[in-house]
């Protein structure tokens, strides 16, 4: 019985334990760590001084770097310094020589994640419902309301045990003296028992499998019968926590040749019941609305093609520098869907959007870019990978 209770103790000390501690979530590296960039310098530092003036419009904001903690005007002025530099090499020697690296706290060791990828989707879509145009796309109902659930704990007389920070739901006055706050309606209410119908909600109306990919990916193009194009982006969600259908099809697909494009290609042999019935294993739905320019992050830009990276931001400070080092699909053919294998590269990034699958240290997702080019790429990815993120030297 001893053996037994020492090798349990033995199993379980090597079991690698989550946090949620953001003081905790990551530390600085000794080891002398070779920076390169896969990616165009030019449109780095395009993007890199839209993010400082999002992190000068709050300047007393604190960023946490694993306990180490930085307003966000200092940070953006040590940004700053990175504009002027024109060659490659010399800016990442100076981010070398003036910034302190720091790996994260990981999945199951130091610095290592799991990576996926998002990308912006272009789908025909129409104004008005037909066969195969026939799920809506809905704005924000106006009885969504979210809690902001830290608000509400009070030292010492309220503590209010939660790990998510924001619930939403929706306020309701039937049978009620007073209005309610209710959970908001499932994916499987809206879609299949059609609790927001004639609302006048509706947006546009696509495919059914595209309008659950374009909730998963926040944002995207449609194109109308007229070919004239618009951009839709997130605008809310109804707080029911984010599933994985992917983690459903494993006895249908393999694990390794997971992919969006196998998924698409699954849900498209069923018929719709069954495909409604199927995807409502994910709750989570999002609400949209029109965009302007591409898609906002949570952070407050637009996103980044192959820089803007989407993390925890209960771990992980929003607005930071990150490098990540990651395997890239490399494809003999441009006829070739499936890559013919998979190359090591690494790049600056910038950690500026959220996501409904992105929790703890050990998970983040890469922005690609829009269209079926960035598809290729990014449905393919889901795969281990290396973050560490930059601190400017005191």
């Amino acid at each position: 019985m001893k053996t037994l209770i020492l090798l349990l103790l033995i199993f379980t000390s090597c079991a690698r334990m989550e946090i949620e501690d953001p003081n905790l979530a990551m530390r600085p590296i000794e080891t002398d760590l070779e920076l390169t960039d896969d990616l165009n310098l030019e449109d780095f530092k395009k993007g890199l001084k839209l993010h400082i003036n999002i992190l000068l419009k709050k300047p007393a904001r604190v960023l946490n770097f694993g306990g180490k903690k930085i307003f966000a005007k200092d940070y953006a002025f040590s940004l700053k310094k990175l504009i002027p530099i024109k060659e490659k090499n010399q800016l990442l020697a100076y981010i070398k020589d003036n910034f302190v690296i720091h790996e994260v706290y990981g999945k199951k060791s130091w610095g290592e994640i799991l990576l996926t990828s998002y990308y912006e989707p272009v789908y025909p879509a129409r104004l008005r419902p037909t066969e195969q145009y026939s799920q809506p796309l809905y704005k924000l109902p106006p009885d969504l309301v979210e809690i902001d659930m830290p608000s509400f704990a009070v030292p010492g007389i309220a503590n209010f045990e939660t790990k998510r920070k924001k619930v939403s739901g929706r306020i309701t006055k039937k049978g009620l003296p007073f209005p309610k706050i209710v959970p908001h309606y499932s994916r499987g209410e809206i879609d299949i028992e059609k609790k927001l119908a004639g609302q006048g909600l509706e947006l546009y109306y696509l495919d059914p499998i595209h309008s659950f990919f374009l909730q998963i990916q926040g944002s995207g193009v449609l194109e109308l019968a007229n070919k004239k194009r618009v951009r839709v982006g997130y605008a809310g969600q109804n707080g029911w926590v984010y599933e994985s259908i992917g983690k459903h099809l494993f006895d249908i697909i393999p694990r390794e040749e997971m992919s969006l494009q196998r998924i698409e290609e699954h849900l498209r042999t069923l018929n719709k019941k069954d495909l409604l019935e199927f995807l409502k294993i994910n709750p989570s739905y999002v609400f949209f609305k029109h965009l302007k320019g591409r898609g906002l992050t949570t952070f407050g830009n637009e996103v980044v093609p192959g820089r803007t990276l989407a993390i925890d931001s209960s771990l992980f400070p929003l607005g930071a520098l990150g490098y990540l080092s990651f395997q890239k699909p490399f494809y003999a053919d441009e006829s070739v869907q499936v890559p013919t294998s998979y190359e090591e590269t690494s790049r600056l990034v910038l950690a500026q959007d959220t996501g409904g699958a992105i929790k703890s240290t050990g998970r983040a997702d890469l922005f690609w870019g829009e269209g079926a080019a960035a598809l290729r790429y990014a449905g393919t990815m889901r795969h281990s990978a290396k973050l560490w993120f930059l601190i400017p030297k005191p």
